[in-house]
């Protein structure tokens, strides 16, 4: 829940009180000292930037077995569908999607999925 922020004057000085929905309060003396607004991190990714979470080898894989996989072309095709807006990360299709390649042996485990689905590039 965002906090609420509240102005006020006092003897000529104005002032802006910020409650956290904890209870927290701070009051600040000038508005340029509050702090800038906290962003959620995105969970959608550029299609270039998913393409590195995954290893030449894991790809090498992916390719292979879309020859014989319907299921691995059908997920190469959702992610050439995602080219102008993006991978979300928290989709529930990827994640199916990666893991259905833990099943086929392209990844070594869930472990490895969670790290795509973290965007932590492969060590």
């Amino acid at each position: 829940m965002p906090p609420t922020i509240n102005k006020f004057s006092q003897n000529g000085i104005n002032f802006i009180r910020e409650t956290q929905a904890n209870g927290t309060v701070t009051v600040y003396a000038d508005p340029s000292l509050l702090p800038p607004p906290s962003t959620p991190p995105t969970t959608v990714i550029p299609l270039e930037t998913f393409r590195r979470l995954i290893t030449d080898a894991e790809w090498g894989l992916i390719y292979t077995q879309q020859k014989t996989d319907v299921m691995v072309e059908m997920f190469l095709d959702d992610l050439a569908s995602k080219i102008s807006r993006g991978v979300d990360l928290t989709d529930p299709r990827l994640a199916q999607g990666l893991n259905y390649g833990v099943t086929t042996g392209i990844f070594a485990s869930s472990t490895r999925v969670t790290a795509i689905l973290s965007n932590t590039s492969p060590s």
